[in-house]
């Protein structure tokens, strides 16, 4: 995406960071087309296959430097355990395996890269070419994601714990002060093409290319990114919880953590600064992915308690050791099976909810209720535990001829109501008025309905809708998208293989959904609206429309 600069030029929103470290495969892919005889536009499919190499080697190279920084502190069983729990428990995989072309393994392997010349620049004498490293990659990381410039707290607290090793590293800080500034004239290299862009491009060196896109400081969704199930974080990276269980208890764990007390207050620095900023983005859920992409970044941290905790297991006797290790699997396969089910459409983690989640845990078939579930946030209750108590009005359209929203269907062998072309609301309302007080555990909404063209895009869906309005005021509405609906019985949708972007065109289908009213007693003069909301503003045909209240039985 492009914002238009007070010099009248677009520029892109995002810097170049990418494109440089995605330059040496795009070339590859370049010579090959030209070579071959392809497509040499940029798009073509071998530089597609480019890309996922591309992502695919900065994972891998991330894990061989995480490899390579846990075994200085612990053995090769842990450090070999703890990297494959982290890669196969959280969405580093997603984005190493499958997504790419985003930053997220690039800056994984960056920040990994960048702990172990972090070491290497304490260990022993500090030779000038670990300073250069660390700024040279300090500044790739700011110049791929400003906001990522919270990096450099990884060489400057590296090893502090105490007060003393403070004063040291102060001491350490004046000794070296020469090649520090080496190190912050490399920090500048990567930096420079991009200041010098926006200078030319946008008329001043530094430039907010996001335009109205923000942070809104004062309203951090803190609750609902850690721990929501709309691409919350530890929902689709359920590894995270052992490493912040890590964090918290580690001083009690029994064997020596040198590697822990030399990042602890890194770690402590950094993850709650990290997820304020992460989590005041307007778009805090971060859709276009698998769980809270940003937080990836800080993975190569967060190792440490994880396999402080992997090291502990090992230590206890069989029984804990198994139980220990088994749960550590457990968290990884519901990952790997939240992965899998969203790569065959019967997730949307960005869409997601707590009712959805729990309701389908390592279910691998979706049934209509679910698709239900998805979209209202609460579950379906079981029909044959339920009793109609009250009919509100039916509109069949049967005795409705010679107006414009209705034609006779030949499969029905009725009128029905029809939405035209541009259409998105019905002509005349479908309204009941409550004409006295009345508590029902449930009312259920239906209509027959058939889509001709299927409408694309998740925010241009017809709905079925339903609500209630007291005094001019809405105090409940609910509805659920009506192209997945369409078609989920057999012979339409075969061995019932429902995923949540199912459609089928043409076809009419009887769609239904129970709302709760557990805590929305009904008084008298409460307006109940119903009907299609017909979003997409294409043709839509409906029929039997009604509503229903229903008690348990």
């Amino acid at each position: 995406e492009s914002v238009k600069s007070p010099k009248g030029t677009y520029v892109n929103q995002y810097t170049y960071g990418m494109a440089a470290m995605e330059l040496p495969f795009f070339l590859v892919a370049h010579v090959y087309e030209n070579v071959a005889g392809g497509r040499a536009n940029g798009y073509s499919i071998g530089y597609h296959h480019a890309m996922k190499v591309c992502h695919l080697f900065y994972g891998l190279l991330g894990l061989f430097f995480l490899y390579k920084i846990l075994r200085r502190f612990f053995s090769v069983d842990v450090s070999i355990i703890s990297s494959l729990l982290l890669l196969f428990g959280t969405n580093l995989y997603w984005f190493t395996f499958y997504q790419s072309g985003m930053a997220h393994t690039v800056l994984f392997a960056l920040y990994a890269a960048l702990i172990f010349f972090t070491i290497r620049l304490y260990d022993g004498l500090p030779k000038v070419v670990n300073f250069v490293v660390v700024g040279l990659l300090v500044g790739t990381i700011t110049v791929i994601r400003p906001v990522d410039f919270l990096c450099v707290l990884i060489p400057i607290f590296y090893g502090i714990n105490n007060y003393k090793s403070l004063q040291e590293r102060l001491v350490w800080f004046k000794t070296n002060w020469k090649k520090i500034l080496i190190s912050v004239l490399a920090f500048t290299l990567p930096i420079l093409p991009q200041l010098i862009f926006w200078k030319k491009y946008a008329g001043s060196f530094l430039y907010y290319s996001y335009g109205e896109q923000g942070f809104d400081w004062a309203n951090p969704h803190f609750v609902e990114g850690v721990f929501g199930f709309k691409n919350g974080w530890l929902a689709y990276s359920p590894i995270i919880i052992i490493c912040l269980l890590g964090l918290f208890f580690y001083k009690k764990l029994a064997t020596p953590l040198r590697g822990i007390r030399s990042f602890n207050l890194i770690i402590w620095l950094m993850l709650p600064l990290y997820i304020y900023i992460t989590y005041s983005w307007w778009c805090w859920n971060y859709i276009n992915g698998y769980g809270s992409r940003p937080m990836v970044h800080l993975y190569p941290l967060l190792v440490f308690p994880l396999a402080a905790v992997v090291q502990y297991f090992f230590t206890k006797k069989f029984g804990v050791k198994i139980f220990g290790f088994a749960f550590l699997a457990v968290l990884s396969l519901l990952n790997v099976n939240l992965m899998m089910r969203t790569i065959a459409g019967k997730l949307d983690s960005a869409e997601s909810n707590q009712a959805f989640y729990f309701s389908t845990l390592f279910k691998n078939k979706l049934a209509y209720n679910d698709l239900v579930t998805f979209d209202m946030k609460q579950l379906q209750p079981d029909s044959t535990t339920l009793q109609k108590v009250k009919p509100m009005n039916y509109f069949s359209f049967d005795n409705v001829i010679d107006t414009a929203n209705t034609v006779f269907d030949k499969k029905l062998k009725s009128n029905v109501y029809v939405f035209r072309e541009s259409e998105e609301f019905p002509a005349t309302p479908f309204r009941d008025t409550i004409t006295a007080e009345a508590i029902y555990d449930y009312v259920k909404c239906e209509a027959k309905i058939k889509i001709p063209a299927f409408a694309d895009g998740p925010y241009a869906q017809p709905k079925l809708a339903f609500s209630i309005k007291r005094n001019d005021s809405t105090i409940l509405w609910q509805g659920i998208d009506l192209n997945n609906k369409i078609g989920w019985r057999a012979p339409y949708c075969q061995h019932n293989e429902l995923t949540l972007n199912h459609h089928h065109e043409n076809r009419w289908c009887n769609v239904y959904f129970f709302i709760s009213m557990k805590n929305t007693p009904l008084k008298k003069g409460d307006v109940l609206e119903y009907g299609v909301w017909n979003i997409a503003k294409k043709e839509l045909y409906f029929d039997d429309l009604q509503v229903s209240f229903w008690n348990k039985k």
